[in-house]
């Protein structure tokens, strides 16, 4: 019954939520699952509007059996390091293309601290390269275009995928 205290251990066979992401990305972690010889079953979740229109749910969830749910996370850990690798290469080699919009600019600048549009620019190329982190937030708008979030020691860039225009910079400290 929902809402009790008395849990039970879990046991190797019961099946644990891995992750709950896009359906591209559910795809190939599947397909590496498989490859690992890691049991998991998927089901997907979203938005029941999406249902009522005929639409197919935007993500699934990824459950694995409690005794593979270690190697599991190894798998995502690696796909996420692979991800952020590949991401901090394309934004690195088009970094020339960076840009930002004015109104932006300012505000970035005065909370920031900095002289000027190439200042920012340049201190955005650092926090790509020491990002730990590099994720797709997903499509923007309808278009081909993502938001990537680039995390690094306090602070988060958000960079269109597609424009290399940055979209935000958002310190983590309160």
């Amino acid at each position: 019954m929902c809402g009790t205290k008395k849990l039970r251990k879990a046991e190797e066979g019961d099946f644990c939520l891995l992750l709950e992401k896009e359906v591209a990305y559910c795809g190939m972690l599947s397909s590496e699952l498989d490859e690992k010889k890691i049991p998991y079953k998927t089901m997907p979740y979203g938005s029941g509007v999406r249902s009522a229109f005929g639409m197919s749910l935007e993500n699934y969830r990824v459950y694995v059996p409690f005794g593979f749910l270690e190697a599991a996370k190894q798998v995502v850990e690696e796909r996420e390091n692979f991800e952020t690798e590949t991401f901090r290469k394309s934004l690195l080699e088009n970094s020339d293309l960076m840009n930002i919009a004015p109104k932006l600019e300012k505000k970035l600048q005065k909370k920031f601290g900095f002289a000027s549009e190439t200042e920012l620019i340049g201190y955005c190329a650092d926090v790509i390269k020491s990002a730990q982190k590099i994720v797709d937030g997903g499509r923007i708008a309808w278009g081909a275009a993502h938001y990537l979030f680039c995390c690094s020691s306090g602070v988060t860039l958000t960079v269109n995928s597609q424009t290399f225009e940055i979209l935000a910079l958002r310190s983590d400290k309160k």
